[in-house]
């Protein structure tokens, strides 16, 4: 392993866990990434926000549609029942739930199975022009196929966006690594914490390659 690769394992180990710890350092880090999404990701922001669509799961179809500032009690509501070993990336309390929804940098969807909401994935845009992805829904018959459909529209999303698409996974999560699999993201490489995962590289990677108006 060359020292280029060890530094880099090394450095995305430690904002992992920078976030875990909600760290001041990398709460600085998000200020600036925020700062910089609502000038350059405003367009895909825009776009993200029309989504409201039914995708496909094992044996029955979802809701996925983009979560706006009047979901915030359901938002709560749903984050409060969250008991996974893996949680989003951020603060689930209910006095963060409203800034999260109106974050610049994120794109929140919530997934909903006949009326209800059942499941939340985010895109979490990076500059300058890179996105983490992630999915949180409840392991039960009835939500089969939920996540990797989730997962699957917001891949082809951002695709459509130009973004380089990256999901971290932990390295006992082997579920949701065949799940990135199935939904087209390829295994870069583990370190101590985590596989780190990106969809091929869309065709389309400058951020002015169409009008963002």
């Amino acid at each position: 392993m060359g020292f280029l690769q060890k530094f880099s394992e090394a450095l995305e180990t430690w904002l992992y866990e920078l976030n875990e710890r909600n760290h001041w350092f990398f709460r600085f880090l998000e200020w600036g990434n925020d700062l910089y999404a609502a000038l350059v990701f405003r367009g895909v922001r825009r776009r993200a926000a029309g989504i409201d669509e039914m995708i496909s799961g094992r044996d029955r179809e979802f809701r996925m549609r983009f979560l706006v500032p009047e979901d915030e009690a359901m938002l709560g509501e749903l984050f409060g029942a969250f008991d996974f070993t893996y949680l989003p990336p951020h603060a689930l309390d209910a006095g963060a739930v409203g800034g999260l929804l109106r974050r610049a940098s994120y794109l929140p969807f919530g997934l909903f199975r006949d009326g209800e909401c059942v499941g939340y994935c985010l895109v979490r845009l990076i500059a300058p022009r890179s996105c983490f992805s992630g999915v949180w829904s409840f392991p039960v018959i009835e939500n089969a196929g939920l996540s990797r459909a989730a997962v699957k529209r917001s891949g082809a999303f951002t695709d459509s966006e130009g973004l380089i698409d990256f999901v971290t996974v932990p390295l006992d999560n082997l579920p949701s690594k065949k799940g990135a699999e199935w939904a087209g993201w390829e295994t870069l490489r583990a370190n101590r914490r985590f596989y780190l995962m990106r969809r091929p590289i869309p065709p389309r990677l400058f951020p002015f390659a169409r009008s963002r108006d």
